[in-house]
């Protein structure tokens, strides 16, 4: 990673000290306050490094995000501060352990999932990091898509607009595309998000929500590849959900029809079929 600062790291710099500052004052036990979070560009300015300083202050490592795309640097800022405020106020993480949980409150679907490994970084002042990586990968293994897709979905969620949940969701599907044709046959597995069915299902919804039905069903049966299991089981819940009044008909509603009528193994099994071998 080279040092090259462009203009929106040293932007996100001066957003970070208003930030600290702000903190402090508000909630001066959450190391948010103290911390200082470093973006470093690639040379190309697409990717970056983010790391913070500070955490020594509590003898606890300093956290690293490597190779984030430049436009998901606010989201990776928020799976840091989820990360360190958890290290600070809750208990210490150690390098090689599995961390899990509801970084954005209680309400959501999926469950944040990483691992934090010992990061090779040995610059001077940067030794002893702790790195984020997807759950159960190496060290070496890049940026953790999956656990963004979560946290895209997650914001997602809790946004009202259906323009920036899509805009938010369709980022989601990108980074993790989840073209896999085996996902877990329990709804028990929901929480982890299989094949990041939630993005692409809560895609079409907002499509849906947009009135853009054809886009949407397109979506869903992408969502049902992902997932068959997760599929019945939504199906299943919208069924109840329409005979109680609380969804539209399926007679005045495409997509409730969709979800009414869907044959879940027909539509897995023809849009594995497009997928590349």
């Amino acid at each position: 990673m080279s040092g090259v600062d462009h203009g929106r790291g040293l932007v996100h710099r001066a957003h970070g000290v208003a930030l600290r500052l702000f903190w402090k004052v508000v909630a001066p036990t959450h190391p948010r306050g103290w911390l200082d979070i470093h973006p470093v560009l690639d040379d190309a300015g697409k990717t970056a490094w983010l790391h913070c300083h500070g955490m020594e202050r509590w003898h606890l490592p300093n956290i690293e995000l490597t190779d984030v795309p430049v436009d998901l640097l606010g989201p990776a800022h928020g799976i840091l501060m989820a990360i360190t405020g958890y290290m600070k106020c809750e208990k210490p993480i150690d390098a090689d352990e599995t961390i899990g949980g509801y970084f954005n409150g209680d309400g959501q679907a999926v469950v944040h999932r990483a691992t934090l490994r010992q990061s090779p970084t040995d610059m001077p002042g940067h030794g002893g990091m702790l790195r984020v990586v997807d759950l159960g990968v190496p060290v070496d293994a890049g940026f953790p898509y999956r656990l963004f897709a979560v946290h895209l979905v997650s914001i997602a969620s809790g946004t009202g607009r259906a323009v920036q949940r899509e805009a938010l969701l369709r980022r989601a599907t990108e980074i993790h595309p989840g073209r896999s044709r085996t996902a877990p046959a329990a709804i028990e597995e929901a929480g982890t998000n299989p094949n990041n069915y939630f993005a692409w299902q809560d895609l079409g919804l907002a499509l849906a929500d947009q009135g853009r039905d054809d886009e949407a069903i397109t979506l869903l049966e992408q969502a049902v590849a992902r997932w068959p299991e997760g599929a019945r089981g939504f199906a299943q819940h919208l069924r109840k959900e329409i005979e109680a009044g609380n969804a539209p008909p399926a007679a005045a509603n495409r997509v409730s029809r969709f979800w009414m009528e869907v044959d879940v193994d027909s539509v897995a099994a023809r849009i594995h079929q497009s997928w590349p071998a």
